[in-house]
């Protein structure tokens, strides 16, 4: 994931933090994710033109953005929280447990 400069961080979450007061719901989160994705391909910041001038790039930019996104959401956020429920659990040992040879 890109890590923005600081000053650009601070205009976008300035936005965004006025934004997630409304977001309450996954199907809300949704939404603005979409909303996001489909405002970046349809007027895309490279195209000096009124109007939607989606193209393949900036649809496939908004995908791949979006892609980048929910990695290094699961690396920094979701696998660290699963490697702590393993730590407090324990990890999956059934294979362990009962070794057992598959009939083919």
């Amino acid at each position: 994931m890109p890590y923005i400069s600081p000053e650009r961080r601070t205009n976008i979450e300035q936005n965004l933090i006025e934004a997630f007061e409304y977001i309450d719901t996954k199907g809300d989160l949704c939404f603005a994710i979409y909303w996001l994705m489909k405002a970046f391909a349809e007027y895309p910041a490279d195209k000096d033109v009124v109007g939607p001038a989606m193209t393949f790039d900036s649809a496939s930019n908004a995908v791949s953005a979006c892609e980048c996104a929910k990695l290094e959401f699961y690396r920094r956020i979701l696998g660290p929280y699963e490697d702590k429920k393993i730590e407090e659990n324990g990890d999956i040992t059934w294979l362990k447990k009962w070794q057992y040879k598959r009939s083919v």
